[in-house]
């Protein structure tokens, strides 16, 4: 391995993977795991050499996991092609995707669990990443429960209908998947959720008033640059958007869109003459959602 490499997390590893895939040379090119594993610079050796099993492993497990999202087919060890739909992110990020992927509700365990394989499971190295198998009683352990396979198998159900680990019942065993990294690692996606719940729930003047404070509190983090000037003694959300874009932070577009937003916001946190419906709620959400990632960056 490179030294000069920095650790990587699993889903920036996932996205590696994928992006690596889509520069193959052609598919009239062999180009398996060994291969895109070379193209990143990574020291792969023969597809089975107990020397480099752990990076041979992560890469297929990144491909797995790329194969559930139908973004990419894995024929075999020796031959990866990207689907027509992963073309897109070539120039766009794989977290436009983390909204559906962290989607789903979970009980209180069934995330405590999630959370703690998370810890266990992924390892981080240089240039690559892993999500490693863990016994499933090291993860109650880790959380202070007493060791219950009944309990066990039916978390383990759960994060498996949901995409979030991948389970082995005959040896007890559990494995991170891409989902379950988002899930853990996704602060986007959490502070949206409670929006999220509202939304499922028919409530969406909830829904937008808790997604509209997380726009607010965002465009009001962007404003601390000096460079920013901030007009009114109580600014609103208009007014963080407005100095934002004086300032040249983001692009008018973006400003237009969170213009939107703010009145979509306004309908459900005020009386005004058209009641938000569920759509306006979701719609708001989902805006705010990509927009909050789009100023991560």
């Amino acid at each position: 391995m490179r030294s000069t490499r920095s650790p990587v997390r699993y889903t920036e590893w996932v996205e590696a993977v994928l992006r690596a895939a889509l520069a193959r040379p052609g598919p009239e090119f062999h180009f398996g795991m060994q291969q895109l594993g070379t193209s990143m610079g990574l020291k792969v050796g023969n597809w089975g050499d107990p020397a480099h099993r752990a990076l041979q492993l992560s890469i297929s497990a990144a491909a797995e996991d790329l194969e559930e999202r139908r973004l990419l087919a894995t024929v075999n060890q020796y031959n990866l092609e990207p689907a027509l739909e992963a073309r897109r992110y070539r120039t766009h990020p794989l977290r436009e995707l983390w909204p559906a992927l962290r989607a789903g509700h979970l009980e209180t365990d069934e995330e405590a669990y999630l959370a703690k394989l998370a810890e266990l499971s992924e390892v981080e190295h240089d240039g690559w990443a892993e999500t490693r198998w863990v016994a499933s009683a090291e993860v109650f352990a880790a959380l202070g429960w007493a060791w219950d396979r009944g309990r066990s198998l039916a978390i383990g159900r759960a994060l498996d209908r949901g995409v979030f680990a991948e389970v082995r019942p005959v040896d007890d065993t559990v494995r991170l998947r891409l989902a379950g990294a988002v899930r853990v690692n996704d602060e986007v996606g959490s502070v949206l959720a409670e929006a999220r719940d509202h939304v499922a729930v028919g409530l969406p003047r909830a829904a937008g008033c808790v997604a509209g404070v997380e726009l607010e509190r965002r465009l009001k983090e962007l404003c601390n640059d000096p460079a920013v000037m901030v007009t009114g003694k109580l600014p609103t959300i208009a007014d963080y958007n407005d100095a934002l874009k004086r300032a040249r932070v983001y692009p008018q577009a973006t400003w237009r869109k969170i213009q939107h937003l703010a009145d979509l916001r306004n309908r459900c946190a005020h009386v005004l003459e058209l009641e938000p419906t569920l759509e306006d709620a979701r719609e708001l959400v989902d805006g705010i959602d990509a927009v909050l990632r789009a100023l991560a960056v």
